[in-house]
């Protein structure tokens, strides 16, 4: 079952979401981890683990590079990325 922009909405309000801290603002935030996996050759693999978070447009200030705090874990803002189909939603791209 997908989520649509009122669902995101709600859970967004809601106690649902993780901490998201960037200055002296925290706000909620869906945490997004997922694994790729990397066939450089055939006599080696690696997995990948990708970072994002998704949280309301404007709630707050990021800039490349910046520190970021999600869910008790320090990151570096990789990319901010507004979600279609409005850009109501923005995933964080994290690293680090």
């Amino acid at each position: 079952m997908a989520y649509g922009d009122a669902d995101r909405a709600y859970l967004l309000g809601q106690d649902f979401g993780v901490d998201v801290t960037a200055g002296a603002v925290t706000v909620k935030g869906q945490l997004d981890e997922q694994w790729e996996g990397v066939l450089p050759g055939q006599t080696m693999s690696q997995a990948a683990l990708h970072r994002s978070v998704l949280i309301a447009t404007g709630s707050l200030s990021l800039t490349q590079g910046g520190a970021i705090t999600v869910d008790g874990g320090s990151y570096t803002v990789i990319d901010t990325q507004r979600e279609p189909p409005d850009g109501r939603f923005t995933r964080v791209v994290l690293g680090g």
